[in-house]
């Protein structure tokens, strides 16, 4: 890492930090995670509580040493990839799909305070960590599921970093799948305004059947994967534009289905 982004990722510690101890702590993990990111022998399951002043407020935020979640932190504050390209005005409710362990939606609740958020996630690990990260949000209802183009059962199967969990039928963990439409009709939601998509790929699952619920969606944030890129022509399909890519993250694609100034 260059002087100017080490010397940047240093005041973003220090100024996330809510306390001297959370942030010599965040120092030290990272720095231990960076040498031992690749290594088989670490305990994936060590995790550290840093108490840090987020977006919508001062929380207590558990992350595990070595699986990814630190990753995913600097992603999602220092690098701030979820900050949307343009202002889309009040937001009622918003759904993200593949949660992770809350680290977007701490983001959403800061940028829209008053949003219901609905929190989707299949890894039961991530899960835990999910509920724990957002107790601190009373709009927020975490849902244990893979989301897909049907409802039934799915597999769930972990890679090295736990942000990579995908569903996949060779996998050894079992959770209930949910579709859109179910999803929607459970939670009483007859209409979305903003849809977060990060499920490893699963969206070229989710869009390939019924997508008729689209059409009740007003913007969309989605990682595309590789392999998946038709996924953005069935998206405009349902009458959204691309916008553009966001944040530091490449992968990430804006798509409203209202005209924006940009």
């Amino acid at each position: 890492m260059k002087l100017p982004d080490l010397l940047d990722k240093l005041f973003f510690c220090a100024k996330i930090s809510a306390g001297i101890p959370s942030f010599f702590s965040l120092l030290y993990r990272t720095k231990m995670y960076s040498h031992n990111r690749n290594s088989d022998t670490v305990d994936k399951s060590l995790s550290a509580t840093y108490l840090l002043n987020l977006p919508a407020g001062p929380a207590d935020i558990v992350l595990r040493n070595y699986s990814g979640d630190i990753d995913m932190f600097y992603e999602v504050f220092w690098r701030r990839n979820y900050a949307l390209p343009v202002d889309i005005g009040k937001v009622v409710n918003i759904v993200d799909l593949g949660s992770n362990i809350g680290m977007t939606i701490q983001w959403w609740a800061g940028l829209f305070p008053a949003a219901a958020i609905l929190g989707v996630e299949p890894d039961p690990a991530n899960f835990e960590l999910l509920q724990q990260n957002t107790h601190n949000l009373p709009g927020c209802t975490p849902v244990w599921a893979a989301i897909g183009n049907s409802d039934g059962n799915a597999s769930i199967r972990r890679s090295r970093y736990a942000y990579n969990s995908v569903v996949d039928d060779r996998g050894e963990i079992k959770v209930n799948q949910i579709s859109m439409p179910t999803l929607m009709a459970q939670y009483r939601l007859s209409s979305i305004d903003l849809l977060k998509i990060d499920i490893e790929g699963s969206e070229k699952f989710l869009l390939d059947s019924d997508t008729s619920w689209l059409f009740e969606v007003k913007y969309i944030v989605a990682e595309i994967h590789e392999g998946c890129e038709h996924v953005i022509d069935i998206i405009r399909a349902h009458g959204f534009q691309f916008i553009r890519r966001t944040g530091f993250d490449s992968g990430l694609y804006f798509f409203s289905r209202v005209p924006v100034g940009l």
